[in-house]
């Protein structure tokens, strides 16, 4: 059933088809934050068994099969490297330190006046609060107070984002510390 209060969406309507199959989302075992979704595809067996896909970020991520028909054939396309183990809260803080073709982040704003950090809202699974302490350091270390750093969320057309939404999405420390707006056109 759809979620109390939140609109209806592609994975309540999957979830809602495959009652009719009499098949059961699980949830997923994550490692880490509750908030770290695992979004990987496991495709289908030699033997044509279900994908099982994620569903409901955010909202208790849980993993639900896709029966497919034998007939289909159907071919898992990953993107390279994806399964190259994630990067440790070091190596990203290394990675924001020494960047492929830019200098880092303090460098660039050594002198600016005030940042604005954009962010994508719920219906992307980006571990957002995870990488932002560690994008704030730098900006602080170049010289930023709190008050000259504001973050924007870039929802495009999709809903605005309520208090807990930003508490989700940035961390609660984020939003206590920092001015967080809506987008509105």
């Amino acid at each position: 059933m759809p979620r109390s209060g939140v609109p209806i969406d592609l994975a309540d309507r999957i979830e809602l088809a495959l009652a009719d199959l009499d098949v059961e989302a699980k949830p997923l075992d994550l490692k880490g934050s509750p908030n770290s979704p695992s979004w990987r595809i496991i495709g289908p067996t030699m033997d044509n068994a279900p994908i099982r896909i994620p569903t409901h970020a955010w909202y208790g991520d849980r993993e639900m099969p896709l029966p497919l028909p034998a007939s289909w054939q159907v071919e898992e396309c990953r993107m390279a490297g994806h399964d190259a183990p994630a990067l440790d809260d070091d190596q990203l803080r290394e990675q924001l330190g020494t960047p492929l073709g830019t200098p880092p982040l303090r460098e660039l704003a050594q002198g600016r006046k005030q940042a604005v950090i954009l962010f994508d809202d719920l219906t992307r699974p980006a571990p957002t609060w995870r990488i932002l302490p560690m994008v704030l350091a730098e900006l602080h270390a170049a010289g930023f107070s709190d008050d000259q750093i504001r973050f924007v969320g870039a929802f495009a057309n999709h809903a605005v984002m309520s208090h807990e939404d930003f508490v989700k999405k940035l961390g609660a420390d984020v939003v206590r510390r920092y001015r967080v707006y809506n987008h509105n056109p």
